[in-house]
């Protein structure tokens, strides 16, 4: 019985780590350098344990794009924005590249 629960447990959660994976792109088409600063900057400020765990679970991408700065929201399992989990619905992160570092 416990080994059924276990089954469907882990079949439930590898669907849900899944479905971000697969489903999350950028809507903007962006530059390697930008992509690269994005991905960096993901990196950096997403410190917590939590945050860390959660987007190593899900994904990130790119909603927008000016002459330097980025717009990243970040998605956990099943699709659920990060921000929603840390209390800051809509939540949105924006990032300014400067291109001569």
């Amino acid at each position: 019985m416990w080994q059924k629960i276990t089954f469907i447990i882990i079949i439930v959660l590898f669907i849900g780590i899944m479905i971000p994976k697969f489903t999350v792109h950028d809507l903007v088409p962006v530059d390697t350098f930008l992509k690269q600063c994005a991905d960096i900057s993901i990196n950096l400020h997403q410190n917590n344990l939590f945050e860390k765990v959660a987007l190593l679970l899900g994904k990130s991408r790119i909603i927008e794009t000016g002459v330097n700065e980025v717009t990243i929201e970040s998605f956990t399992i099943f699709r659920i924005p990060l921000g929603f989990l840390l209390g800051q619905p809509g939540m949105k992160r924006i990032v300014f590249c400067n291109p001569a570092q």
